[in-house]
């Protein structure tokens, strides 16, 4: 596996496009094939299977006024055709709201394009408050 700087690129593009109110990254960004596709959420019940639904969530944000993202840590990998990114970074929601997230996508390429094929985004949580003797 190598670094990726175009996979860490195109992930703060996204970002960048996300706080401008900009649609054009998310429109493109998503693989069109249903097959193993998941995309998770930070609510319980944000569990998609389908492309075009976390696709459509992702625009509609950004179009009611989008939310500032800032990258705190973003690293970036790829072998052949997969690819994958992670890291932290704080979504300052349109009502002031800020939350530090962890996400990690997994990226393929289709076409000569890289396309998210899976994406995990959660709000870490101290083990103590979930019950958890871990630390």
């Amino acid at each position: 596996m190598i670094r990726s700087t175009k996979l860490k690129n195109l992930t703060l593009l996204w970002y960048r496009d996300m706080s401008a109110g900009n649609t054009g990254t998310t429109d493109r960004l998503f693989s069109t094939n249903q097959t193993g596709f998941l995309a998770l959420g930070t609510d319980a019940y944000e569990w998609w299977y389908d492309p075009a639904a976390i696709k459509n969530e992702y625009q509609a944000i950004t179009k009611a006024g989008g939310f500032e993202v800032t990258v705190d840590d973003l690293d970036a990998y790829c072998e052949d055709n997969v690819g994958w990114v992670m890291g932290r970074a704080v979504f300052q929601l349109p009502n002031e709201v800020k939350i530090s997230i962890r996400q990690s996508y997994i990226l393929h390429q289709e076409g000569g394009e890289w396309n998210v094929v899976h994406i995990h985004g959660f709000v870490g949580l101290p083990n103590a408050d979930i019950g958890s003797s871990l630390g």
